[in-house]
């Protein structure tokens, strides 16, 4: 693994916005499966962010989230709130992907994981000092 510097952590953020704002849109259009995918896609892009802050990556996000989960949770740092975000909306999102046909939620629902991932990603951004 390279070294990373400022300018990734700088496109990790980017593509949390970007998917923010892509869940937005979609709940907006009522593409409520398409919206939590894009909202767990903003979450694990501000989590890679995170890590790549403390020199850490994984290969898979299953990796993401334990790595996520040892550097943040565990230290205290943040509180476990966001480790249950980051792979409660992981598991959503792979049956909005992979299951579409059984995969059902509620608009009201697909609200609640968007405004999660806006307050996960918020708090990335304050913690690596990034607003």
């Amino acid at each position: 693994m390279t070294k990373p510097d400022q300018r990734d952590i700088a496109g990790e953020l980017r593509g949390a916005n970007e998917e923010l704002e892509a869940a937005k849109l979609l709940l907006k259009n009522h593409l409520f499966a398409q919206a939590v995918s894009s909202a767990y896609y903003a979450v694990y892009h501000a989590a890679r962010a995170a890590l790549w802050s403390r020199e850490k990556n994984a290969k898979t996000h299953r990796g993401i989230a334990q790595l996520f989960g040892e550097e943040f949770i565990r230290t205290g740092e943040l509180e476990a709130l966001y480790a249950n975000i980051l792979t409660g909306h992981r598991e959503r999102r792979e049956m909005a992907d992979y299951d579409p046909v059984d995969f059902q939620i509620s608009s009201v629902r697909a609200e609640s994981v968007v405004t999660e991932a806006q307050q996960f990603v918020e708090k990335i951004k304050d913690l690596l000092g990034k607003v």
